[in-house]
Order: C-alpha cells, then structure tokens, then sequence
C-alpha cells in the first residue's frame, strides 16, 4: 500500500503565457490519452501578395479523464456564448471536481 496522500492545491504560475489560437489542426487518441494540435493564421506581408500561414502553437497531451472534463467545459461554454455581449463581459464555467486520471 502506497503513502497516503494529502489534499491536493491548484498552485498558480503567473508566469505561464496564454496562447491564442484559431485553428484546430488535429486530434488523435492513443490508449489513455488525446492529443490535439492548435494553430493560428500569421500573414506574411512581405510579398507583394501576402500569403498566409497556418503556424502551430499549442500541443496538448490530455488524459482521457481531462479530456472529458475539457469537453463538458467547453460545451457549456459554446451554450453560454451569446450570454457574453460586450468586451468588459465573462462568463466562468465551474468545474464539479478535478481530474483524476
């Protein structure tokens, strides 16, 4: 039997960057986790027709578990968008529990 574990803390790192994106490149499942690839469009203004470019920006590695969870955050969110009307407005999704797996 392993040591018993204490509570768990969400600990915040106000140095992580947020990333944009908006484009979803891929998703692959493998056995027990999700992977999903984000990007953004960049235009290249240097040519005398600019050109654009789909540049990744965000790989993400989730758990089955967190995967489920982001989906269920997610389709809130999608069902509460018209809810946000101006620039000043947020809507915050609560989350039941944390992950576990």
């Amino acid at each position: 039997m392993g040591p018993t574990l204490s509570e768990e803390r969400h600990v915040d790192r106000p140095e992580l960057q947020e990333t944009f994106a908006d484009l979803l490149f891929s998703v692959e499942l493998t056995k027990g986790v999700v992977h999903v690839d984000l990007g953004v469009t960049r235009v290249d203004h240097r040519r005398k027709v600019p050109v654009r470019n789909s540049v990744p920006v965000a790989r993400l590695i989730l758990s089955n578990g967190v995967a489920r969870e982001l989906a269920a955050a997610l389709n809130a969110a999608v069902e509460n968008m018209d809810s946000v009307t101006n620039d000043d407005m947020r809507a915050a999704i609560t989350l039941t529990k944390p992950a576990t797996n």
